[in-house]
């Protein structure tokens, strides 16, 4: 079967841009490296940039997390420089709309450049296989062809303005837990064990139609891709050569840079395999030393390094030559302390912001048509109870590394009003009262400066000691605004390792009770309150703080006296002890509190704020404490007592609308006895003007026109990969292993097949609007040669409002033994105005009616018979509209790319 070309990431063919700059000179500078120096060169130089050697004209490369929004070089847990915080990719995904993905990608792209990265460690296109995934709100939807065309577009805006993409992680990267337990000292990272047609159709798939798609376009390739933690049916992703050379670089003919996940190297063997770049650095895998030893003993040839080397080379020269169509102009800086890192804040970003939040929100229920509130029309509902503690918590987005210090912050109940003045005068007798009626968080805040007294925390360092003696002098005394310290924060200069700190503060809380103290920490402390002491110890494994903090949480109640001071003393050390650079790295922890909460009394507010409304909002939320990189929840209900604080609003208040800030599915016991519901994910920066634009009906599109992107389930217990999911611990030979037996029935094709219900199906999501729909033909005829069909879709608004509607197009197979029964192929989306009509034409190529047949080496198929073409609503059974039926008059094989140029 013939190869692709390759296909670069690289902009070398346009000859005005090689005219304008003096490209990096690949084989001159490999011709002037050393053998040791490629060898630092396939290592990261830090964090965020690879190795320089600027005597021989080489300069570094600096790369920036993430999937909405580009925190730049700043430190991984409080940026000081902010940035501009996107909604989350599930929010994007759940838009159906590849132009405000390529709009979030373009956006993303110019807030990368003021922090001078040339590469955006984005999109994220692994699939939603499971909700309780901890990165899911990371990623798209649990479709392949919805998940590639969003990043497709995505990758398409990001490069647009300079910037190179990385879409992630390569692959099967559906699961988080246990990856950390062993990634430091062995191999044995959870193995993700996928059949070969399912690893092709599904999780392959979202990278494979990125390729596919910018190659059919004209467009560059990604400039990089990421490798995942995980192992694959046993091989580590990032030492995989059937993977990284067979698949990728063989078949799809990518030419570009793979890079691992930060610390997902684990030997030298990736060099082989065809992973270029470790990160982050310095290295702990690829020394020179380790290099050596493994050429010495046959693992690895300088033919290996050096082809890694030309890689990273290529890569210089193509940033180089995207570097001019940055406008502002942006460079290679000398040293990172050159960057002068800014927060670039503008109109046109904040605006796409909300226009992407709202448009990607989803409203499923509006019983009587509750929704949208119109609070300037005489006589109407003019008063609001805001209830539940997200209401004044701009809940923007989970945790990890998608998590970044936003420009700005917009709770839903200051948005709201923010709206009303933005609507004039005719709001100006609108009155909105709140109410927390429940916790939100497990985790203990940070104490406020109020009751911290209004005083700073002492840390007293102890040089050259583990713990710290009664007769021991202080090294130094340091005075911050919290009790908390950051992995990554410089030691005082001259302290001896090892060191310990004493933290000193105090409480002061308005009320006497059964308060909660917190801390998360790597190491072990000792927490006094007043009198009381509370030893504290975490796990030893460094990373497992770095990426999962609130896997170490502890929280613990003292009673304090309220209206009076009461102090604090935390006696903290890491668990290294010899190692100046590892502790400076890892040395962490944080204290948070919380006063004591009545929930009784909390709850019977909220309800009689509710029967004194003419609508109550219910506000629901997870946030970055459930939902984050590093770990997977154990199942999906709502945190705390926010079902029932949903339960009682509703049996109060007849007109109750219920909006739900999460990133992936919740349970909602509830759902049938409110008036309304509006998913709003996790909106970023603009959380709460974009959920009053929705709630009031707003914007271009009218208001929310999401469409679910992942089935959400009744019960955890009906979803296909329950039961394999996280994995277990197999053997000490096989370690952590997660069977993906559901096969290629994942996702709503599950649910069709086992006759199952979902809470809500995929594509699944209503409208402010009437619509009717047609399908009006279908044309042409799929060939091996490359014939297409051409859908053509009659949309007609027949209510009174602007709207916008999601076309929706599968493929039904008519013979579908032992493989689904339907599969989304195409989507768009349209904007028409009330009383109007459009039609919308979406291609179909043969890949509509491919599938993997494993045979003999394995390639995709397209077999002869007749396919039934489906206009739906949603992927239930029950939502199709019409449907035609095409003929494949032969069957023929194909390498799933093509060799369109």
């Amino acid at each position: 079967m013939p190869k692709p070309p390759p296909f670069h990431p690289s902009l070398s063919t346009n000859p005005q841009l090689l005219m304008t700059r003096s490209i990096v000179d690949i084989e001159a500078i490999a011709g002037k490296l050393t053998l040791d120096e490629k060898i630092q060169l396939l290592a990261g130089m830090d964090m965020w940039r690879t190795v320089q050697f600027p005597e021989k004209g080489l300069p570094y490369v600096k790369v920036t997390d993430g999937p909405n929004g580009a925190r730049g070089g700043a430190d991984i847990y409080d940026s000081v420089v902010t940035a501009a915080l996107f909604p989350a990719p599930a929010s994007v995904g759940a838009t159906w709309d590849v132009e405000m993905a390529e709009l979030m990608g373009k956006g993303i792209a110019q807030d990368s450049r003021s922090k001078k990265a040339h590469v955006s460690l984005a999109p994220t296109i692994n699939i939603q296989r499971d909700p309780r995934g901890g990165r899911s709100f990371e990623s798209y939807s649990e479709d392949p062809i919805l998940s590639g065309d969003i990043g497709s577009a995505w990758i398409t805006g990001c490069q647009g303005q300079g910037v190179l993409a990385t879409p992630k992680h390569f692959v099967a990267n559906e699961v988080r837990i246990e990856w950390i337990r062993n990634c430091e000292t062995n191999r044995r990272t959870v193995s993700s064990e996928v059949e070969e047609a399912p690893l092709r159709e599904i999780y392959l798939r979202p990278f494979q139609r990125v390729f596919r798609n910018l190659r059919q376009k004209g467009l560059d390739a990604p400039g990089c891709i990421m490798t995942s933690y995980n192992r694959l049916n046993g091989v580590s992703c990032s030492e995989d050569e059937r993977l990284l050379k067979g698949i990728l670089r063989e078949e799809w003919g990518f030419d570009g840079v793979v890079m691992s996940d930060w610390f997902g190297t684990y030997s030298v063997d990736g060099i082989k395999a065809g992973m270029d770049l470790e990160m982050p650095g310095p290295t702990l895998h690829r020394s020179v030393e380790q290099v050596h030893e493994a050429i010495k003993a046959g693992k690895v040839t300088e033919t290996d390094v050096n082809d890694r080397v030309r890689r990273i080379l290529e890569l210089v020269s193509r940033v180089e030559q995207t570097l001019v169509t940055s406008v502002p102009p942006l460079d290679f800086c000398a040293s990172p302390e050159d960057e002068n890192e800014v927060g670039l804040e503008n109109e046109e970003i904040s605006s796409s912001i909300r226009k992407i939040a709202t448009e990607g929100m989803v409203l499923l229920r509006n019983k009587d048509n509750l929704l949208p509130l119109d609070p300037t029309k005489a006589g109407g509902k003019k008063k609001f109870a805001f209830i539940g503690h997200p209401a004044i918590e701009a809940i923007q987005s989970g945790g990890g590394s998608a998590n970044l210090t936003p420009q700005y912050k917009t709770t839903p109940l200051d948005g709201f009003k923010d709206v009303l003045k933005e609507l004039g005068s005719a709001t100006d007798d609108v009155e909105i009262v709140y109410t927390e009626g429940c916790q939100l968080h497990t985790t203990p805040p940070p104490p406020t400066g109020e009751i911290l007294g209004n005083e700073t925390v002492k840390f007293e360092w102890y040089s050259g000691v583990s713990e710290i003696g009664e007769n021991d002098v202080p090294f130094t005394v340091t005075e911050l605004e919290k009790p908390s310290w950051n992995p990554g924060t410089a030691l005082p200069e001259g302290i001896q390792v090892p060191c310990a700190i004493r933290v000193k503060y105090n409480l002061a809380p308005k009320s006497t009770g059964l308060h909660t103290v917190s801390l998360q920490a790597y190491g072990k402390a000792t927490v006094k309150v007043g009198e009381e002491t509370w030893n504290y110890s975490s796990e030893e494994n460094a990373m497992d703080y770095f990426v999962a903090m609130d896997r170490n949480r502890r929280n613990k109640q003292f009673k304090i006296e309220g209206g009076k001071s009461t102090p604090v003393v935390v006696d903290y050390t890491t668990f290294i002890v010899d190692d100046a650079e590892a502790i400076e790295r890892f040395m962490a922890f944080r204290m948070g509190f919380d006063e004591y909460y009545d929930d009784e009394k909390k709850m019977n507010e909220a309800v009689e704020a509710a029967k004194n409304a003419d609508v109550a909002i219910v506000f629901t939320a997870t946030g970055a404490e459930y939902e984050s990189e590093g770990y997977d929840r154990e199942d999906i209900p709502l945190p705390r007592l926010q079902n029932e604080l949903v339960a009682a609003v509703a049996a109060a208040q007849p007109n109750t609308v219920v909006v739900n800030l999460t990133g992936s599915a919740v349970y909602m016991p509830w759902v049938d006895d409110v008036s309304a519901v509006l998913q709003a994910w996790f909106p970023g920066q603009e959380c709460g003007r974009s959920i009053a634009d929705a709630l009031l009906g707003l914007g271009s599109g009218g208001g929310p026109s999401g469409r679910i992107p992942s089935v959400w389930p009744k019960s955890i217990k009906d979803h296909p990969s329950y039961g394999n999911f996280p994995g277990h611990f197999e053997s000490e030979e096989r370690g952590h292993v997660v069977y993906y037996k559901e096969g290629l029935f994942a996702g709503h094709k599950w649910y069709e097949e086992k006759q199952i219900e979902p809470l809500f199906w995929l594509g699944y999501g209503l409208s402010y609007t009437t619509w009717e729909r047609e399908l009006v033909s279908v044309e042409g005829a799929l060939t091996p040669e490359g014939g297409k069909v051409t859908v053509n879709v009659r949309v007609q608004n027949t209510g009174s409002r602007v709207g916008k509607d999601v076309i929706q197009i599968y493929v039904k197979p008519t013979d579908a033994a032992g493989r689904p029964k339907r599969a989304l192929v195409a989507f768009a989306k349209a904007t028409v105005q009330p009383g109007e009509s459009t039609t919308v034409s979406l291609v179909l190529d043969q890949e509509a009616v491919s599938y993997w047949d494993q045979g003999q080496n394995g390639h995709w198929k397209v077999d002869q018979g007749e396919y039934e073409i489906v206009l739906a609503t949603s992927a239930s059974p029950n939502d199709e509209v019409a449907s035609k039926t095409i003929t494949v008059d032969q069957e023929w094989t194909w390498n799933g790319i093509g060799l369109d140029k």
